[in-house]
């Protein structure tokens, strides 16, 4: 993550993608299932999600930061430094990770989330990482 000049904001988000790895772990390698499995997918979900976020932050200017997180997606696109597919994920990951509100969540949740839910997740943010790094380095 090169493209972050602010060395404890790095090195929070590493710390941050180590739990990650260690929920990817448990979904992939043990045999957690029902409920549990959806509460870690769920989890993860919004782990990603706020990645996504500070991510979006980074590029803008300070006014800029402030705004809505998809006013900043829809920036990122305007500028070239993400495509509309990847901006559509990106919302789409903004809107799920919002779900860790309860008070905005329409849908009962239960049964809700799985591993596509997961992998879309992180193939999102990847995606993100990668133009980040492309445009800003």
């Amino acid at each position: 993550m090169a493209f972050i000049s602010d060395k404890t904001l790095r090195e929070n988000i590493s710390y941050a993608l180590m739990l990650h790895d260690v929920q990817h772990w448990v979904l992939v390698r043990t045999d957690l299932m029902g409920t549990a499995k959806e509460m870690l997918i769920k989890d993860a979900i919004v782990l990603l999600g706020n990645i996504a976020e500070t991510l979006t932050k980074l590029p803008l200017s300070v006014s800029a930061q402030k705004k809505s997180y998809k006013k900043r997606t829809e920036w990122l696109e305007k500028m070239a430094v993400i495509t509309a597919a990847l901006r559509a994920n990106l919302d789409w990951l903004w809107d799920t990770r919002c779900n860790c509100h309860f008070f905005l969540v329409t849908m009962r949740e239960y049964g809700h989330y799985t591993l596509d839910d997961y992998n879309r997740a992180a193939r999102t943010l990847r995606s993100f990482h990668n133009a980040l790094h492309a445009h800003f380095t």
